[in-house]
């Protein structure tokens, strides 16, 4: 034991601040008043109430004394894991471990070590076992070895099976900022998933791993500080859960229980089971005999009628999921921590909620939200001016779940929105809205990738399509690096897509054409006879450096990586297209493997990091089998349930294709001569899909002492009239400049693809919106009609840019083509100052 005492540091939670904790234990002062003296002088600062003059007992701040002084001594003379001191048979029986920097949850254990969350962390244990100190002491001493046993601090970095992702997550805190666990058992109503599950003993060791692994992440949340909340809340969904039954996940979950009771002490502040059935009940009620008073005190439980207001006493609206009755979308881009939710109560009638909006051209958002529904609601567009007319949003319509509206604001005026309630039982309202101009371009910045998608050949960066320039342009951008032999699985997208090759040589896309163009193999020998080799299966693509190839919405391709170093393509997305009918978000569906598997999303807006998945796991595998034709066990590997490589998969033996030679022929004659055919024999089966830009025999604009430009529409790739797309690729050479200009017809996206430039843009009321410079790997935003000018630095700069028409055109300020030339009469000089000629002297 050590000489000197530790004493308590500050310890505080709402959860031990009770009216008995502010009662003095006379025996314990009668007793031992030395040692009550000095315990008395510690002076805790209160956590629940500010006229709560002690925080504990006196014999619980004696008991976490003791408690303290044991640790020290078990971890400095090193029994604190046991006699072998945790040692596994493997490890040298000579050697001797070093326990003072032990920790649990990330927190020191060693008292004399002074770290703020030690008594946080110990006094968990205390309150488990009454604080009785010797069984505390024996709780943690277990949960230690356990934890090295199951080895919890590398079960963090396991792979688990990709369906348990829809079981459990972690979304938001509670008022006091305990953060929210959410299980939803109704997954398990699928036979398939609940016998991947709980099929075998060792899948059923698996979920428990994997709910080890969960409860490890909610740890990771908690601070362990004073006065901050250090323990979770736990929702547990019974929704469409199987029913009493299933045996296997019965004893699964009673030994899930069992498990975070005995090593994971008071760190469930509360837990919330809702939609619960009847026979769940007694279920609890059979469960109920294998735990603690204690812990079946935090249980509550909420039938459907009573969820939301159940889940309202401990979270803000905003906080609450709508498929609960609350604010918060999983994918939110409309509100942010700082818009207000408001609140209202509404007894029988009828009530109006206004929102007004007196600035034009903004689109307004607005959600509401009713506890327990009940009520009837209508929305209308009233402007300020009296001869305009009133706009109905939403007629009267009964209420059954949270409403999100927006409209577009031409116009002063405000958003009545009338809610009536039907009973005479109090309704309270919740409602928040915000407001935003649908191009908020006052300030531009260049863009980086702001998350990755890890896999086993390669790696796909993408950028914030909720970013507002993006958004502004209706663009999404991902830039995809494969390794050699590398495949970038079969897919498609919801948006026309136009890429550009920056390094690398590959194969690809491949996409499947129309039914009724189908060739039967006669077709082809008679064609073959014929000298011309009708491809009509599908289109297989040798693309190289420089290529720009061009892709409609809805189209499946694949892209395979035979060059000998990594390819990289930068792909554009124009999402705000008329071939997506869905909202302005990509969606990219893959046709094979299991790309979330192979998922490490960063950014800084978790959540909002494209997902994406094989639309062939969504289905019932019996049907697929009898869709395609085969046994369950392909459909299965079809649908990649155990695939862990992602996205982009390593062929290992390469993989080899067949290229019709008169087709390698014409592709190499086009590339010599270029291309001489209008497109208008091209069908959506036969169309050319490529071109390559950086041919600097094909410049549009040559100056052999500043650069080029060379441009690509619908003119020389007819295919780009139907993407409504065009591209342009730019070269300067050192510190030369391109003239100031601006887009006629289109916004522009610009990637840098080689060196750097200094960058100005221009807005309507002459102030520079971005000054900055860009550089290789970056984004850059030219919105329709705001000039930009290039200056290239020391080493030289290239871009590509991606113009939202398939025709964009440019107007410049400066030389031959300048717009200031073609005002008459020579005007335009009266619009320049008189300033000095070279070589004249001024005065000032």
């Amino acid at each position: 034991m050590p000489e000197e005492k530790v004493f308590p540091a500050e310890v505080n939670e709402d959860e031990y601040c009770t009216s008995n904790d502010q009662e003095t234990d006379q025996e314990n002062l009668e007793t031992m008043p030395e040692e009550a003296d000095n315990l008395a002088s510690i002076n805790l600062t209160p956590a629940c109430s500010e006229n709560e003059g002690i925080n504990m007992k006196l014999s619980r701040k004696k008991a976490l004394l003791e408690f303290r002084c044991r640790v020290e001594d078990a971890i400095l003379s090193n029994y604190i894991l046991g006699k072998n001191n945790g040692k596994s048979s493997r490890e040298s029986d000579g050697a001797k471990e070093k326990l003072e920097d032990i920790t649990l949850w990330g927190v020191p254990l060693l008292p004399s070590k002074c770290h703020e969350g030690t008594d946080v962390v110990l006094m968990k244990f205390l309150k488990a076992k009454d604080f009785k100190v010797s069984e505390a002491f024996t709780m943690l001493r277990k949960t230690l070895k356990w934890r090295r046993e199951f080895n919890v601090d590398g079960i963090r970095e396991e792979n688990f099976a990709s369906h348990l992702e829809n079981v459990s997550y972690i979304d938001g805190t509670d008022k006091d900022g305990h953060p929210l666990y959410y299980n939803l058992y109704g997954a398990f109503k699928d036979r398939e998933l609940y016998k991947k599950t709980f099929g075998t003993e060792e899948k059923r060791e698996e979920f428990l791993r994997w709910r080890v692994q969960t409860m490890e992440k909610c740890i990771q949340k908690l601070s362990f500080k004073p006065n901050v909340a250090h323990s979770v809340i736990q929702i547990t969904d019974m929704k469409n859960m199987p029913g009493s039954a299933m045996k296997e996940l019965r004893l699964s979950s009673k030994k899930t229980l069992m498990l975070f009771q005995e090593n994971y002490p008071e760190l469930f502040f509360r837990n919330i089971i809702v939609n619960v059935p009847f026979w769940n009940f007694l279920l609890h009620v059979l469960q109920s005999r294998f735990i603690t008073q204690r812990t079946k005190s935090k249980f509550i439980f909420a039938r459907p009628s009573k969820l939301t207001e159940t889940l309202l006493k401990y979270v803000a609206p905003e906080n609450i999921p709508v498929q609960y009755g609350g604010l918060k979308r999983g994918d939110e881009d409309e509100f942010s921590s700082d818009d207000k939710v408001s609140e209202l109560n509404v007894r029988g009638g009828a009530i109006v909620i206004q929102i007004p909006v007196t600035e034009v051209g903004v689109t307004v958002v607005w959600d509401i939200t009713v506890v327990g529904y009940e009520v009837t609601y209508r929305e209308e567009f009233v402007p300020d001016d009296d001869c305009s007319y009133n706009v109905l949003l939403q007629k009267e319509k009964k209420m059954g779940e949270t409403v999100r509206n927006s409209f577009y604001i031409s116009e002063p005026g405000k958003i009545d929105i009338s809610i009536e309630n039907e009973t005479y039982k109090k309704k309270r309202v919740f409602y928040s809205s915000s407001g935003k101009t649908m191009c908020q371009i006052q300030r531009l910045n260049a863009l980086e990738p702001t998350g990755r998608s890890q896999a086993e050949a390669g790696v796909t960066e993408f950028w914030d399509e909720n970013n507002e320039q993006l958004e502004c342009a209706g663009v999404a951008v991902v830039r995809h690096t494969i390794q050699p032999r590398g495949l970038l699985l079969p897919s498609y997208t919801n948006a026309p897509v136009l890429a550009y090759i920056v390094q690398g040589v590959f194969k690809g896309p491949c996409f499947l054409v129309a039914p009724e163009t189908f060739q039967s193999s006669q077709q082809s020998q008679e064609a073959e006879r014929g000298q011309r080799f009708q491809e009509r299966h599908q289109k297989i693509r040798h693309l190289r450096e420089g290529d720009i190839f061009a892709m409609p919405a809805g189209t499946a391709r694949w892209t395979y990586n035979n060059g000998d170093r990594d390819l990289v393509a930068v792909v554009f997305l124009d999402t705000s297209n008329n071939a997506n009918q869905l909202d302005l978000k990509s969606r990219r569906f893959f046709l094979a493997g299991n790309p979330q598997d192979g998922q490490e999303q960063q950014g800084r807006r978790s959540g909002q990091q494209e997902r994406f998945g094989s639309v062939l796991r969504g289905f019932d595998v019996q049907i697929l089998a009898e869709a395609l034709g085969v046994d369950t066990e392909t459909a299965r590997k079809l649908q990649g349930e155990d695939d862990q490589r992602g996205h982009i998969v390593r062929v290992e033996r390469g993989l080899q294709v067949v290229r019709p030679p008169l087709s390698r022929e014409e592709e190499e004659e086009q590339e010599r001569e270029g291309r001489r055919g209008n497109g208008l024999e091209e069908t959506i089966c036969s169309m050319r899909l490529r071109e390559n830009i950086n041919d600097p025999s094909r410049a549009d604009v040559y100056n052999p002492r500043a650069g080029r430009l060379s441009s690509l529409n619908s003119l020389n790739l007819p295919i780009l009239n139907l993407l409504q797309l065009s591209a342009e690729k730019g070269v300067l050479y050192r510190n030369a400049t391109m003239a100031p200009h601006w887009n006629l017809n289109a916004h522009s996206v610009v990637y840098a693809t080689r060196g750097e430039a200094r960058c100005q843009i221009v807005d309507n009321r002459g102030q520079a919106v971005f000054d900055a410079v860009l550089r290789e790997g970056q984004l850059m935003v030219v919105p329709q009609n705001f000039a930009v000018v290039k200056q290239a630095g020391e080493q030289g700069f290239e871009w590509v840019a991606l113009k939202t028409n398939e025709n964009a055109l440019i107007n410049t300020l400066a030389g031959r083509t300048s717009a200031l030339r073609g005002i008459a009469g020579g005007r335009h000089r009266q619009l320049v100052p008189n300033f000095p000629r070279r070589g004249e002297k001024v005065e000032v």
